[in-house]
């Protein structure tokens, strides 16, 4: 049973990532980082220089984006 979707700008082909508050974290193709609630509401988005690859989450709930523009973003935290 599906529960949500969301059609990003471009493919997905990184895994995603779950932080504090269940909250989801995806890249896309599309150059961009989505945050959503468990529910499937956007918290935000994140504009890298490429297409991201990967995304992790540190003990501290950093969120860690690699991007084929050669860069590591860390995002949030405390």
């Amino acid at each position: 049973m599906k529960k949500w979707s969301f059609a990003t700008g471009d493919g997905i082909f990184s895994s995603p990532a779950i932080g504090a508050g269940d909250t989801i974290y995806i890249g896309s193709d599309d150059y961009k980082v989505y945050a959503f609630g468990p529910n499937g509401a956007q918290k935000w988005v994140f504009a890298t220089g490429a297409p991201v690859a990967s995304c992790a989450i540190g003990a501290d709930g950093t969120l860690y984006v690699g991007s084929r523009d050669q860069k590591l973003y860390a995002i949030g935290g405390q």
